[in-house]
């Protein structure tokens, strides 16, 4: 099928009503399925040409005009056969035991290890022709396969269960799966690049089609780049790497791996994506089909249904492809003590009438607070004590966010799971955010350096006197000091206990990913993929709708995204419920799609 010219293809595809395809190989893999690998069905009375016909196409393949369909077949077969392009069908057996080089060529056209073709050989009448040789080879060798073939047309192969007639899945094992394909063809909803390139970069295919699950927003723009950059490194002078996404209304959640060699189709379809941890550590189970054509359709309609990377920005047609378009924005967790009060166990062992009683108490190096202030390794470091503090304030004030008033309310929406802000507008956000962590990592750093290079005995020094003075004030106002002291269980006025504290800020302030961590008012992190735990979804969708809300309430100015969301909607009061926000934003995504650029046209505008 594949030496026929394509018009000729064509014609045999129309003869048994079989689907269209647009090229050579899709033909020849389809027909094949259809009338097996011989040549007795296609080339009969029943077929698609008359013998007058057949003879014609004989010719142009090499071969003589016959007086039957079976003979004429034979003849197709032979001018096609790979052994007769270097060999004389009439060479004898004999001859052919001369030469080692022959056997070697002959070895490799048959497919088979060269002591098993001169073992047979030499179990071989020495008069015999080679062409006779050649097909009583193959006929034996194809019965002794049929059993085999048929207990392979489906096994089954699993990453953890070990039992009898199954397979274990292993990077190792799927990269042999493919290892002989001309093209293979990958349908999944998750993937990764290093699972990837460790099937595919030794494989022999020359095409390689990659079908997965489109993301939204930030993520969208980056799997478009990763991928676009795996198809180049896999692509070689003889190969071909395209890949493409699908956006389903919910996912593409497909799971299938098609090989294609000599017109055959091979799938494995089950749990498991294209991922090393489905074939490393998940409990995944895949079914291997040995004659699997039928799928052909599917993953070609499926991948007219994709879109190709370079057509992709993709706009929000449903209200969780528009969620998917946001990046979250969290608070980060990090953050570094710069002061030690080794006093609070003893100030809870005192009535309230003793701790009143140490009122209006001003201490060296301590923050003034009422009773006794804690040590504050800032002000005994004077060089970094400024009226600015370069630690974060509470995220949930409208005044700011940090001390140069940067404040995340402008660019998103508050949802219980972070901060909602879109990704068209993350670019200028992570700007504002950049210069703010610049100034905060400034500072962090700057209070580093002069606590790394003031010396222990100075910073001790410091610290006693900030005890010496402690213990002066408990001793002229708390009688019973000595009784309190006695009850615990350690001695506050431990300088060891300081010393440790010091080398532990020391420590974590050594560590560069800390600092980067302290110095980030706010840290990202991709939408998770919750539309199918109804309760978390519902949980996202309900505050994000209570925050329009209460912007619509407040009328707040500051509020920018959220006043975007609403203008678009036509809001001008509280909607009040799930249910009412869902169809508006239903309504409007259904008859004009939500494009990234409007975040931007509407950010601008006054």
């Amino acid at each position: 099928m594949r030496q026929m010219s394509f018009a000729n293809a064509k014609r045999v595809n129309v003869h048994y009503g079989l689907a269209p395809r647009k090229s050579q190989e899709q033909l020849a893999g389809q027909i094949v399925l259809e009338v097996g690998t011989g040549l007795d069905v296609l080339v009969s009375d029943s077929g698609p040409f008359s013998l007058s016909q057949w003879n014609k196409i004989a010719e142009e393949l090499g071969g003589s005009p016959r007086n039957s369909y079976a003979s004429v077949g034979n003849e197709i077969a032979v001018s096609l056969d790979p052994v007769y392009d270097a060999f004389d069908g009439s060479m004898t057996i004999s001859d052919l035991r001369k030469s080692k080089s022959d056997c070697r060529i002959l070895a490799t056209k048959l497919g088979i290890p060269r002591l098993v073709l001169e073992n047979s050989l030499a179990n071989t009448y020495g008069n015999k022709h080679l062409s006779t040789f050649v097909t009583e080879y193959r006929q034996s060798a194809i019965a002794a396969a049929k059993p085999l073939r048929h207990q392979a047309a489906m096994s089954v192969s699993s990453s953890r269960v070990q039992a009898a007639a199954i397979d274990r899945m292993s990077i190792p094992w799927m990269a042999r799966q493919v290892q002989g394909a001309e093209v293979v063809r990958i349908a999944a909803g998750f993937y990764d690049v290093d699972f990837l390139e460790s099937i595919l970069k030794s494989c022999v295919a020359h095409t390689v089609c990659l079908i997965f699950n489109g993301l939204g927003g930030q993520r969208l723009h980056a799997q478009r780049a990763e991928l676009a950059d795996l198809c180049e490194k896999l692509t070689r002078a003889d190969r071909t790497v395209t890949a493409r996404l699908s956006f389903a209304p919910g996912m593409f959640h497909s799971k299938l791996f098609l090989m294609t060699q000599k017109g055959k189709v091979t799938a494995l379809v089950g749990s498991a994506n294209a991922t090393s941890a489905a074939f490393m550590r998940n409990e995944e189970i895949l079914i291997s089909l040995a004659d699997a054509g039928a799928l052909d359709g599917y993953f070609d309609a499926a991948w007219r249904d994709a879109r190709s990377l370079h057509s992709l920005v993709q706009p929000a047609t449903s209200l969780i492809s528009f969620f998917r378009t946001g990046v979250l924005y969290f608070k980060p967790t990090a953050t570094l003590t710069t002061t030690i009060h080794p006093f609070l166990d003893l100030l809870k062992l005192m009535t309230s009438e003793e701790r009143a009683l140490l009122g209006g108490v001003a201490l060296p190096f301590s923050e003034q607070i009422a009773g006794i202030g804690p040590f504050s390794l800032k002000q005994a470091l004077q060089k970094v004590v400024d009226t600015e503090d370069w630690e974060a304030s509470d995220p949930g004030k409208e005044s700011g966010i940090i001390s140069n008033q940067l404040s995340i309310k402008r660019w998103s929406v508050e949802t219980c799971f972070g901060y909602w802000v879109p990704s068209r507008l993350d670019e200028r956000w992570q700007i504002a955010l950049n210069n703010a962590g610049a100034v905060k990592r400034e500072k962090i750093e700057s209070f580093a350096y002069e606590l790394r290079k003031v010396d222990k005995e100075t910073l001790n020094g410091k610290y006693q006197k900030y005890l010496n003075e402690v213990e002066k004030v408990l001793e002229e106002r708390i009688v019973r000091l000595p009784a309190l002291r006695n009850m615990l269980e350690r001695d506050p006025f431990d300088i060891a206990f300081f010393e440790k504290f010091v080398t532990r800020v020391i420590g974590y302030l050594d560590d560069p990913r800390r600092i980067r961590r302290l110095a980030e008012p706010f840290i990202s992190g991709a939408m998770p993929e919750f539309w199918d735990d109804e309760d978390a979804y519902q949980d996202f969708r309900a505050s994000f709708f209570d925050y329009l809300d209460q912007v619509v309430r407040s009328n707040r100015s500051k509020a920018k995204v959220a006043q975007v969301i609403l203008k678009r909607l036509k809001v001008v009061e509280p909607v009040g419920s799930e249910d009412g926000w869902t169809s508006l934003f239903e309504d409007a995504l259904q008859v004009d799609y939500w494009e990234e650029d409007e975040w931007i046209v509407g950010f601008d505008q006054p």
